[in-house]
């Protein structure tokens, strides 16, 4: 399966770094300690190795550098936060997902290594998934191992990926084939049972956002029948759903609660979180206050406040910790400059995902199209949870790698052809 067996020095290092992130990816619906052990392990074997036996890896990976670029900014505009210093220092440990993609760079060498990593996360899932089956985790209460937020929406890029994976695939009569796309359409009913029965709003509207964005990008290619074919596949499995599940009530009126501001409580805490937390980035808008320096300083600024202002947002007294919303959490805690660096570094490998998807062969369209449909799905989630830099990007970020790693491999062979 490895690329990297062999003796020597670089070999070894090849396979202990893609066995640490073999190791990371198997339990990223498991254990957030092994996810910080295994991803500590597989940077510093990628620094290692870069140092010694691959000195022209940012030129052979320059997309590396929208991840790597934004971090070491991030980093360097810590200084300015609040909290001087010590917020460079939290940045770096808060952000380290980001840069995920290193390693991952550093010893993919082959696609079927990049599969093996994404039937690794694909495992977790469905392990989490069957851990919560076997501890018998009701409706409204499934998370597997881990809090309810983090594994939907993980669950979410996952889902979207198999259904991308599916339907970009050429349909033929060999039977091998076939079996790997019967396991990608278990899989996908398997985790949107899963996703419903999380009942995270946020992440039901992200699925329908991406299956939107899907079926959006398979009529941008003049794919007009693979299209079809979606949304009569998850029409068909909606309406097998509706006719079976008991608590499908409960379902409509969580659904209709989304956009219900004025009774539901969930909806209310979220936007005056949201109202506050403004107000609160305006006294360091540039700069922010520096990664987890915000809680204490909004306790003060909310305390400091008229008592008209305290008793129209009387939900936020309970809920400072957490702003409900990755976008606000980081302009908060980095401040507007490391925010636009962020989100502009976001749109251009979209863009670029939008520009090369045409220009790649049949089989391998079904990467950049998968990340198109994740992101889209994924960022709008993050609207309501704030997972975006946190845990639940693990699998979210090795969609996006999938991707940047098929173009870049293809643009290779443009070059050398």
């Amino acid at each position: 399966m490895f690329s990297s067996k062999g003796l020597g020095a670089k070999k070894g290092l090849e396979f202990l770094g893609l066995t640490f992130l073999s190791l990371l990816f198997v339990t990223s619906f498991q254990s957030k300690a092994l996810i910080n052990i295994f991803f500590l392990l597989s940077f510093v074997t990628s620094i290692i190795y870069i140092t010694f036996f691959n000195r022209a890896f940012f030129r052979e990976n320059k997309y590396v550098w929208l991840f790597i670029g934004p971090y070491i900014l991030g980093f360097i505009l810590g200084f300015f936060s609040e909290n001087g210093v010590i917020g460079s220092i939290e940045f770096l440990q808060q952000f380290r997902f980001m840069i995920i993609i290193f390693p991952l760079a550093c010893f993919v060498k082959s696609k079927k290594e990049m599969i093996f990593l994404l039937i690794m996360v694909y495992a977790s899932a469905i392990i989490a998934i069957f851990y919560g089956i076997y501890k018998n985790q009701p409706y409204g209460g499934f998370h597997g191992f881990h809090t309810i937020g983090r594994t939907a929406d993980m669950l979410v890029v996952l889902l979207l990926a198999s259904l991308a994976y599916m339907i970009q695939s050429r349909f033929t009569f060999n039977l091998k084939s076939n079996i790997g796309k019967f396991i990608l359409l278990g899989t996908a009913v398997t985790f949107a049972w899963a996703i419903i029965m999380t009942e995270m709003r946020g992440a039901w509207l992200g699925v329908f956002i991406g299956v939107c964005s899907l079926i959006t990008g398979l009529f941008f290619l003049k794919q007009k029948w693979l299209a079809f074919s979606l949304l009569l596949l998850i029409m068909a499995s909606s309406v097998t759903f509706l006719k079976t599940y008991k608590n499908i009530d409960i379902i409509k009126n969580q659904i209709a609660s989304i956009s219900d501001t004025q009774n539901n409580l969930s909806n209310k805490i979220r936007l005056q979180l949201w109202k506050t937390g403004w107000d609160f980035s305006k006294e360091q808008f540039f700069f922010g206050t520096g990664v987890n320096k915000s809680n204490d300083m909004y306790t003060k600024f909310f305390d400091k406040q008229a008592d008209s202002y305290k008793e129209k947002y009387q939900y936020i007294i309970h809920n400072m910790r957490d702003y409900h919303n990755s976008y606000l959490q980081i302009h908060v805690e980095t401040g507007f400059v490391f925010f636009i660096i962020y989100i502009t570094s976001i749109a251009v490998y979209l863009l670029y995902f939008i520009k090369r998807i045409q220009k790649i062969p049949f089989e391998d369209r079904k990467y950049p199209l998968s990340a198109i449909a994740c992101s889209l799905a994924f960022l709008s989630i993050q609207f309501f949870h704030s997972e975006l830099y946190s845990y639940g990007s693990t699998s979210f970020y090795l969609i996006i790698f999938a991707a940047l790693y098929i173009l870049n491999e293809n643009e290779k062979l443009t070059v050398h052809s």
